[in-house]
């Protein structure tokens, strides 16, 4: 049984060729200029796109560009699973969504259309997902399965450190206090700061879940910490640029963008750290099981 799937996987990774890859993003580019022209002309009955639809349009095709490079999105359906390219095209789209909303966010263009925004992206998402479930059904090495698909990941919350969520989250309470102070000159619990927190808790609460920030395994070596704390930074970040764009009339750009920066910095800082902690735990250990293995060693 395991030579078969050996067998399978190294069918499926030969391929995996930049030929089969160019395949496979035009057929997903066909299906991002599809889910575009379908909300634009629901929205503006017309085919012509001009002005900021355009401008959109050209900030979502970079960003599908750079997230199906990076998450290497286009050989996923050689290399992975049902579950795993469901995922994939997810999180492609949040990203895809996230990106375009702090480059309209930054540049200013409040004026584009939310419904052209997220209807394009959503159906886009969509589109995919139908594709890959007519591809796995076709194909017969593929196999579509619901209890694979909605299966949890195996060893999800391992080596989770509860001391380091407690102090993530005094650090982020921190940082919101310290963001209100300076955007609104003193910290006051009204309802658009009481909706601000529960904006930023949300965001933060995700991002932790999406890249398992608090698992022990992330704090092994000074790269994964600087890896861990850039991810979460990043999530955080696209998470409250999506949430500025969809309410900029109510919340306050520099509260929301100061309380990232500052969380991030300080979270740097709390990583770092839990890493040396880790760092002097692990020696500790060391030490003492050497320690008690010396009787044994002048017995022999």
């Amino acid at each position: 049984m395991n030579e078969e799937v050996l067998q399978q996987k190294t069918a499926a990774r030969s391929k995996d060729t930049p030929k089969h890859q160019a395949c496979i993003a035009a057929c997903d580019l066909v299906l991002l200029l599809v889910s575009f022209y379908t909300i634009h002309f629901l929205k503006y009955q017309t085919a012509a796109v001009r002005g900021l639809p355009l401008k959109f349009f050209f900030f979502a095709l970079g960003g599908w560009l750079l997230f199906g490079l990076l998450l290497k999105k286009f050989s996923a359906p050689y290399t992975r699973n049902l579950r795993q390219c469901f995922a994939l095209g997810g999180v492609n789209a949040c990203l895809m969504l996230a990106l375009t909303a702090l480059l309209l966010i930054t540049i200013g263009l409040f004026g584009v259309s939310r419904f052209l925004v997220y209807g394009t992206v959503f159906l886009f998402a969509g589109l995919e997902f139908v594709a890959l479930l007519i591809y796995f059904g076709r194909v017969p090495s593929k196999t579509v399965s619901l209890r694979e698909l909605i299966s949890a990941p195996e060893h999800a919350w391992e080596n989770f450190s509860t001391s380091l969520f407690i102090a993530d989250v005094l650090i982020l309470a921190a940082a919101f206090y310290s963001a209100t102070i300076i955007s609104r000159g003193r910290f006051e619990w009204i309802s658009v700061n009481v909706d601000a927190l529960t904006i930023v808790a949300g965001a933060w609460l995700v991002s932790s879940m999406l890249i398992r920030k608090f698992n022990r395994e992330h704090f092994n070596t000074s790269y994964a910490v600087l890896e861990t704390a850039f991810k979460s930074l990043i999530f955080l970040l696209f998470i409250v640029s999506i949430v500025l764009f969809s309410f900029h009339y109510y919340f306050s750009r520099t509260q929301l963008f100061a309380v990232v920066i500052l969380f991030g910095l300080m979270e740097f800082g709390l990583f770092f750290v839990f890493y040396r902690y880790q760092g002097f735990k692990e020696k500790a250990r060391n030490d003492t099981a050497c320690l008690s293995a010396l009787p044994n060693y002048a017995q022999t």
